[in-house]
């Protein structure tokens, strides 16, 4: 186990990787760095929105250098998390900060997820350390066609959920993807590869950017054999 601690991130790093690599999220980006930027001792990033649009990507590119580090933990499965145990105790003790990240979410982790952050947040106040806690929320729901897209009421009920968890929280809506971002994804997957505008074409009529966003786009390109 590594047993150094990240007392400070590299937020200028954090947002030029952000803006360079994630597209179509401009206002997305903006509010991540105000609030992993806030002076407050805890805060709550609550990101959300459909399959695709960046949110596990932006997750990636805020833990690329601190993942190594005692006091960063990442989860990508809420009911594998042990509060109690030692490694994530660890950080909270020896630590003056600790980050935690809890990624693939969906509506019917509500009530557990808000009972892991008050718990943590209690850890952490007791401690007298600095929490920063981020959540990745897929909001998309199957309807009767199935077809799937995120319910509209969806914001609401995340703020509900946390309205009586009286630390800094950010509520960040990632957009729905249109094709002019697909078009950027498609030419960062291919990276040198030159494509052309009929190849580019044949990408975007098989492609549903609106159900998928940019998932999946190296093995989309793949079967069309375009590389």
């Amino acid at each position: 186990m590594n047993y150094q601690c990240c007392e400070r991130i590299n937020t200028e790093k954090i947002r030029h990787n952000l803006l360079n690599r994630l597209y179509g999220q401009t206002t997305a980006v903006s509010q991540i760095m105000k609030t992993l930027e806030s002076d407050m001792k805890n805060k709550l990033l609550i990101m959300y929105g459909g399959t695709g649009v960046g949110k596990t990507l932006a997750v990636s590119i805020i833990l690329e250098d601190i993942l190594k580090f005692a006091n960063v933990y990442h989860y990508t499965m809420l009911n594998l998390i042990d509060l109690n145990a030692s490694d994530l105790l660890f950080g909270l003790t020896w630590c003056q900060s600790s980050i935690v990240i809890i990624d693939d979410l969906s509506h019917n982790d509500l009530s557990a997820i808000k009972y892991f952050i008050e718990t943590l947040i209690t850890k952490s106040e007791t401690l007298s350390g600095n929490l920063t806690v981020i959540i990745n929320y897929n909001c998309d729901i199957m309807d009767s066609h199935f077809s799937s897209k995120c319910n509209s009421n969806f914001a609401s009920e995340l703020k509900n959920n946390f309205s009586d968890i009286f630390i800094e929280k950010s509520f960040i809506e990632f957009n729905q993807l249109d094709n002019s971002v697909l078009r950027k994804c498609v030419e960062h997957e291919m990276g040198n590869k030159k494509v052309t505008e009929e190849q580019m074409g044949h990408i975007l009529r098989n492609f549903d950017v609106v159900r998928d966003g940019c998932k999946g786009v190296h093995q989309k390109i793949k079967y069309l054999s375009i590389i």
